[in-house]
């Protein structure tokens, strides 16, 4: 299974460097404040991609340290409106948590006085 997988990859890397060398036609990448890049296309997209990956990679590791950071690594990433499952919910029972306080009730009718 592994050469197949190194097979895959050698031929991926064979077809994008054969579209690379297929694209190396002039781009201008125009800015603001006028400022203006000609490159080939094959180095914008591959700066495009890395500057992709990287932001991603960057994302992620916050993501991570701030998981890693919380004392509730649990419920650290989870949505405001998630459902505990039941293992949780039951936990949360026995918890100290102080009690919802009642609704109040509907005033008395004065009709009758």
């Amino acid at each position: 299974m592994a050469y197949l997988i190194w097979v895959v990859r050698i031929l991926l890397f064979l077809v994008l460097l054969g579209l690379a060398t297929h694209n190396l036609d002039s781009v201008h990448v125009r800015g603001l404040f006028g400022l203006e890049w000609q490159a080939p296309m094959a180095l914008v997209l591959l700066v495009v991609f890395s500057i992709g990956t990287l932001l991603g990679a960057l994302v992620t590791v916050r993501l991570t340290y701030a998981l890693r950071q919380s004392p509730d690594r649990d419920n650290a990433l989870a949505p405001v409106g998630a459902v505990p499952s039941p293992v949780e919910a039951a936990s949360l029972a026995y918890t100290s948590r102080a009690p919802v306080p009642a609704r109040p009730s509907a005033p008395p009718d004065d009709a009758g006085i």
